[in-house]
């Protein structure tokens, strides 16, 4: 079922933004529709399956925690946990009807230790919370998957012009450099084609690092 609204980050943004028009338009819309309708078109540039690799494990948390908070019986989509029975009011009159003079004798019907019963429920539900977040955020990669989309991260943030290239750095072409020159080279080579604006005077990212990481 499509949902009504979804959360965007600014930090996505800024590290699209300076992208290609058609990839910025192309993430742009894989995001909303995932996002929104929880599926994703198969036909995607490698720059957008990298970019919502990153992406992806947030929408599915938020969503996820919404979910959540819709399961929340009379609470309805303002979220929060359902009531379990014992906290339903309209039991309460059902305890008086008990003998007062057993009551001490029964710590755990002691009224008083009632909020100490629905802080211990709270921190259940927070730790839940956590765990359902940490799980949304594990994606089964390759080795090979994973150094890429690290690198691609790191782009994002102290290269992010090394990553405009009309015709960007694919997974086979970043293992083969990585297993030639090795991560640092690599770093070290997208920091210079970031700083001399590398992608204004060449189409293809490989072909470009090729030539370019030879000089260092």
């Amino acid at each position: 079922m499509a949902r009504e609204s979804m959360i965007f980050y600014a930090s996505w943004w800024e590290s699209i933004k300076e992208l290609p028009a058609n990839v910025r338009n192309e993430v742009l819309n894989t995001i909303v529709e995932y996002g929104i309708e929880g599926v994703m078109t198969s036909e995607q540039r490698q720059m957008t399956k990298a970019i919502m690799a990153l992406i992806k494990p947030q929408i599915d948390a938020n969503n996820q925690k919404y979910e959540n908070g819709c399961k929340g019986g009379e609470y309805g989509v303002l979220g929060g946990r359902p009531k379990k029975p014992q906290e339903n009011p309209k039991e309460t009159p059902k305890k008086p009807q008990e003998n007062p003079k057993e009551t001490p004798k029964k710590p755990q019907e002691n009224p008083k230790e009632t909020p100490n019963d629905n802080d211990n429920v709270n921190d259940n539900d927070n730790v839940n919370d956590k765990e359902s977040v940490r799980n949304a955020h594990t994606c089964t990669l390759t080795h090979e998957e994973e150094k890429f989309y690290q690198f691609l991260d790191w782009c994002s943030v102290c290269a992010a012009d090394s990553l405009k290239f009309t015709e960007p750095l694919t997974l086979d072409g970043f293992w083969w450099l990585y297993k030639k020159y090795g991560a640092e080279k690599l770093k070290q080579c997208a920091s210079d084609l970031h700083n001399k604006g590398a992608y204004k005077c060449n189409k293809n990212a490989l072909n470009c690092y090729k030539r370019w990481i030879e000089k260092l």
